[in-house]
């Protein structure tokens, strides 16, 4: 993983703590809308200090919940709509826990609605906040180069060659072929690495 990977993998954590926050403080606010109001009415009144405190001792299990389900292992080239997927799979998972902690601990709130509005927020706004990180940084890939994967090729083949054209063709996939040799020689592949750096390398 390049640098520049890991650098964004790490800011993704605190992104989505940020943004689980902000989607439970937006459904405890939902809550005081007046539509909302005429269809569901408040049962009781739940204190926003003690909400926000039971909040954030839920959101490092959120966090963790998508560390487990692969949710940091971020790559320039990572398909948006397959990591919304497992935002709303861990999101879920994470739910129906904090669900049945909350049916055992009778002293937390148990507001149907927030939770579920909750839960509805988040798989909005974290892929939403995702989308636009991944987009500074395939704009960093493709203008600046920020990210991207050195790659060597070995042969001489058609394969390679589409290869060399699509990459070429596509520079948001996150590759540049930077050199080619027609057949495995050792001390050219040393050389290569040496002057133009070498991530990854495609035997044909």
């Amino acid at each position: 993983m390049k640098r520049s990977e890991l650098f964004f993998s790490a800011i993704q954590v605190p992104i989505d703590f940020a943004m689980i926050v902000l989607a439970a403080i937006s459904a405890f606010a939902i809550r005081d809308i007046p539509q909302i109001l005429a269809l569901k009415p408040k049962l009781y009144e739940f204190p926003f200090e003690s909400y926000i405190k039971i909040v954030l001792i839920v959101v490092p299990f959120f966090i963790l919940i998508y560390a487990i389900g692969g949710l940091y292992d971020i790559r320039v080239t990572r398909k948006f709509w397959q990591e919304t997927i497992r935002v709303f799979a861990a999101t879920s998972i994470a739910l129906v826990i904090i669900i049945v902690t909350i049916f055992l601990k009778r002293e937390w709130f148990s507001s149907r609605f927030i939770i579920l509005a909750a839960w509805g927020l988040v798989v909005i706004y974290i892929p939403i906040a995702r989308y636009l990180l991944q987009s500074i940084q395939k704009w960093l890939l493709i203008h600046k180069g920020v990210g991207v994967h050195r790659l060597l090729l070995i042969g001489g083949n058609e394969k390679l060659y589409q290869i060399k054209k699509l990459l070429k063709n596509n520079l948001g996939l996150g590759y540049r072929v930077i050199g080619q040799v027609g057949y495995v020689n050792l001390k050219k592949i040393k050389e290569i690495r040496k002057q133009r750096g070498i991530d990854e390398m495609i035997l044909g």
